[in-house]
């Protein structure tokens, strides 16, 4: 099917698919991890110790480590009893964010905001469901660049805008450049999107359609903080799209979408009380990319 412009993709609901790697409490995800830590008090004050000196933490005198061993242990027990249970097709790890609760993960590492959407016509329905590959990485084909760091700022609607937009840049120039979140945080703003208080992929693409592009991450470079916009850099584009879309409801309508292009997604990110497999149609809070879809290893969807 050929490509008619650069048109991103959306979805208009929070898809779960890969909200695995987002655990709000928790924000880990090690698919083929299968390591035991080994939950007693003594193992878990060295592994607490560990892992700080490991992620480079430093706690202030007084109640604060103890209410951060604390919470480490919550999310470690959580782990290991997770990690126990044969019939998940994932496992959990240890990352940076857990010495963090569900509350605080979500309030620094999030930034979804729902806005007034519209439906609006659907590039690939007539595509046939004969056409759709059992699998696609685009990370294989180069349309993806390597993992960003968010950081404190909630602005993971302007990494999910981006993404989708270096992927289908990629798609149709044959160029993967790494284009610049902080110039939607910066430069677009309004009642919607409020740079690191959150915004919306939406409003994010209505911005780089009417700004004549996005320009590129080595000319307007993160910095994980509000910032007054550069007008100047603003006006340097290294990509530009002619529009976008939302995926309608279905799996089908998004393996269509995904099977073309990266597509921007919004989901749950507040953990183990919502972990489960497909669609969430309560809180949502974290936007992200889907890059692709298959089967693990042990022939699951």
């Amino acid at each position: 099917m050929a490509l008619e412009g650069n048109l991103v993709l959306l979805t208009q609901l929070a898809v779960a698919i890969l909200s695995l790697s987002l655990l709000g409490t928790l924000a880990i995800s090690q698919a083929t991890s299968r390591s035991s830590y080994g939950v007693n008090s003594t193992n878990i004050a060295q592994t607490f110790e560990q892992w700080m000196a490991k992620y480079g933490r430093i706690y202030p005198i007084g109640q604060e480590k103890g209410k951060r061993s604390a919470i480490f242990r919550t999310n470690l027990e959580y782990v290991e009893s997770f990690n126990k249970q044969e019939s998940k097709t994932y496992k959990l790890g240890l990352n940076q964010f857990s010495d963090m609760n569900n509350a605080e993960y979500c309030r620094h590492h999030t930034g979804y905001k729902r806005m007034p959407t519209s439906s609006t016509s659907f590039r690939y329905q007539n595509m046939s469901a004969d056409d759709v590959p059992n699998s696609i990485d685009w990370r294989k084909q180069g349309a993806v660049t390597p993992v960003k760091y968010q950081a404190g700022c909630g602005c993971c609607w302007a990494f999910s805008a981006v993404a989708a937009v270096e992927g289908i840049t990629k798609i149709r120039t044959g160029q993967l450049i790494p284009l610049s979140e902080q110039q939607l945080v910066d430069c677009n703003r309004d009642m919607y999107n409020i740079g690191c208080e959150g915004g919306n992929m939406v409003d994010a693409f209505r911005y780089i359609k009417t700004n004549g592009g996005i320009t590129s991450e080595d000319n307007y470079q993160y910095t994980a903080r509000d910032g007054a916009c550069y007008s100047n850099k603003e006006k340097h584009h290294d990509a530009t799209i002619t529009g976008f879309e939302q995926v309608p409801r279905g799996e089908m309508h998004l393996l269509k979408a995904v099977s073309m292009q990266p597509v921007s997604v919004h989901i749950d990110a507040h953990g183990k009380d919502t972990t489960r497999v497909g669609y969430f149609r309560e809180i949502v809070e974290y936007a992200i990319v889907v890059i692709g879809y298959g089967k693990t290893e042990d022939d699951i969807d």
